[in-house]
């Protein structure tokens, strides 16, 4: 899966769609991250990060210090 954040409907509702960060980002698509993560609960899996990116930022945070 590529990194993508979801359309959910947020950020139109928090008015950020003219924000660079979301015009910037593909929006995928809820039913994808839901049928990923039901693929996982199947294998036994508890925790899923879609998207490589997102999978770095989950690794920097171990080495981030707490303060932050």
């Amino acid at each position: 899966m590529r990194d993508i954040s979801i359309a959910t409907g947020f950020a139109r509702r928090a008015g950020a769609q003219r924000s660079r960060l979301f015009q910037a980002l593909p929006q995928g698509r809820a039913e994808e991250v839901a049928r990923q993560a039901l693929s996982a609960l199947l294998r036994g899996r508890r925790l899923v990060v879609p998207g490589w990116s997102n999978q770095l930022a989950v690794l920097a945070l171990r080495f981030a210090p707490r303060s932050l």
